[in-house]
């Protein structure tokens, strides 16, 4: 299969399903706050 596209790829390296990667698109401000929320909680 062709390489997955980075933007599709979370900065920890989770991939994310290609179908919502129109979806990601528009939430990825929040997308990227949520998750570096995520790592300071951990």
């Amino acid at each position: 299969p062709p390489p997955m596209p980075l933007q599709l790829v979370h900065p920890g390296g989770r991939h994310v399903p290609h179908r919502r990667s129109a979806f990601i698109d528009l939430m990825r401000p929040r997308l990227q706050a949520r998750l570096v929320f995520d790592d300071r909680g951990r």
